[in-house]
């Protein structure tokens, strides 16, 4: 069964990601150097705009969002809302949280010359970028894929239980609804805002911060740096056992990201990487109903 995990289980994925990270070390020359030929992004940011900029995001979702709750009525306890609701808060709190923090970066940025541009928000080469955010994907799902089912087995040894093969808030409520409008509301809200907000906010403002702040010495550590962040973000959505395999994914993102100089590979391999996750769900959700009949 999907949600058992075993040795025989884990072993194509392990092999499939000590393949995938032979290849991408190889392509990619992961060494300290790594990055000297990589663009100096000059957005003229520092770790002050992070700590601005991630207030912004926390502060516009606990002033904004009750609001809206009430203008919509939905109920005040989160354990009382429908499928629907809980699909329309996820949509409409991205907007609300992330909105405000990227028109605070892009205020910032646009401060200096040039510093929009920097950021990577338009491709310099755009058909470069897409073939490597495809190629980026292609070493993410056996990397990520094999970090997430040894932490998975890891989990289920030390609880004695079958762990959850949906270890996402979201993708587990998406696999309790057949209503279109609340699959397409998280389908949207997974494939297209956080794809790009996330983006803009964990590789553009928290990695070019970090970047600029330390003049490019240390651009491997900020790449870890800012996974580590954007890992951290995603610790009350998902279960435990599923945070090592954002890490990995961060690091992979942040690795495109000082490579290419554009956020836009970074976005592709996001917005592949939720829609696999995405089609992973309803195939177990298939799976259990062909089970369950």
């Amino acid at each position: 069964m999907l949600g058992q995990i075993d040795l025989k289980t884990m072993l194509p994925f392990i092999l499939l990601a000590a393949g995938g990270a032979t290849l991408f070390l190889l392509r990619s020359r992961l060494r300290a150097d790594a990055f000297d030929q990589s663009p100096q992004r000059r957005a003229g940011l520092g770790p002050m705009d992070i700590f601005i900029g991630l207030l912004i995001m926390m502060a516009s979702m606990a002033l904004l969002l009750p609001p809206v709750a009430v203008a919509l009525g939905w109920p005040e306890k989160s354990e009382d809302f429908t499928i629907e609701q809980i699909a329309w808060r996820s949509f409409i709190g991205q907007i609300l949280s992330m909105g405000p923090a990227i028109a605070y970066i892009l205020f910032r940025a646009n401060m200096t010359d040039g510093g929009v541009q920097a950021l990577g928000l338009l491709p310099r080469k755009p058909w470069r970028e897409l073939a490597a955010g495809g190629l980026g994907m292609l070493a993410a799902i056996p990397i990520v894929g094999a970090v997430s089912v040894i932490f998975t087995f890891i989990h289920a040894l030390v609880t004695q239980k079958p762990s959850d093969p949906i270890a996402h808030d979201m993708l587990r409520r998406m696999m309790e609804t057949t209503e279109p409008l609340a699959i397409g509301l998280m389908v949207a809200s997974a494939v297209i805002l956080a794809p790009i907000f996330e983006e803009i906010i964990f590789r553009g403002l928290v990695q070019t911060s970090l970047q600029e702040a330390t003049n490019y010495s240390q651009r491997w550590l900020i790449v870890l740096a800012s996974a580590g962040i954007f890992c951290a973000i995603h610790a009350d959505v998902a279960q435990w056992q599923a945070l090592p395999g954002l890490m990995a994914l961060g690091i992979i993102l942040g690795w495109l990201y000082e490579r290419h100089g554009s956020l836009l590979p970074c976005v592709l391999l996001h917005m592949l990487f939720n829609i696999a996750n995405i089609g992973l769900a309803l195939l177990i959700r298939k799976e259990a109903a062909a089970g369950a009949g």
